[in-house]
């Protein structure tokens, strides 16, 4: 089953958690910033396994990996083709989201590929501030087997909008963080699961703008030593 509330009125409902945003800034539906591509109903019986005909197939087992358990060998109009790096979404179950790790691929149904008009809006920005929305989104899809998300909620998801050079500056802000919290655990196997928890910790702050005022490390640099004394 699909979304039963507005998506708007989840993230007003979140604004103190993982959807919150600095003050100052505006928000802004992702159909104002990026287009969103629907997979196509590929023919299953041009399913092939053999990797040296036609071109990956990406479903939605294959969005965290490199590599697609099928290929494709049939005709495709050329909007369905995935490029490394590009942003994709699975639209059933856990709605994951991740960049595409592999080679050119195909967009099978129940995948959206985003489009960023990166004019309007930063690339790695939507791909760090989405996961929380699509998260919460879940939470709140109604299902009796599987959950399914629509093209429409992502749209209307209306996200924060600083300004393009503070949304560079927040995204090598959270991959310097996320690289010093991954750095700080790596010995520690006994709480490599409190990592998730301190990434959105990050992610949080990064929303707020507090990683970016004065440049203060201060923040992060307590949730390390908060990791270390764990152990």
């Amino acid at each position: 089953m699909a979304l039963s509330v507005p998506v708007t009125e989840i993230v007003k409902k979140n604004e103190k958690g993982l959807l919150s945003k600095k003050d100052s800034w505006e928000r802004i539906q992702v159909k104002n910033i990026a287009e969103v591509i629907n997979g196509a109903a590929f023919k299953s019986n041009l399913f092939v396994k053999n990797k040296s005909e036609g071109l990956p197939l990406i479903r939605i087992r294959d969005i965290h990996n490199s590599d697609t358990e099928v290929n494709y060998v049939g005709e495709f109009d050329d909007k369905y083709i995935v490029n490394p790096g590009d942003i994709i979404i699975g639209m059933d179950g856990d709605f994951e989201l991740d960049l595409w790790k592999g080679n050119k691929a195909l967009l099978n149904q129940r995948v959206c590929k985003i489009i960023i008009d990166e004019n309007r809006y930063n690339k790695k920005f939507f791909y760090y501030v989405m996961p929380g929305y699509l998260e919460a989104i879940h939470k709140k899809t109604s299902s009796v087997t599987v959950k399914h998300l629509s093209s429409r909620t992502i749209m209307n998801t209306p996200l924060p909008n600083p300004s393009l050079e503070e949304q560079e500056l927040i995204v090598q802000k959270i991959e310097t963080e996320l690289s010093r919290l991954e750095d700080s655990v790596d010995s520690l196997k006994d709480v490599k699961e409190k990592l998730e928890v301190y990434r959105k910790s990050v992610l949080k702050a990064a929303f707020e703008g507090k990683l970016i005022k004065n440049h203060n490390y201060n923040w992060v640099k307590q949730k390390i030593e908060d990791i270390a004394k764990i152990n």
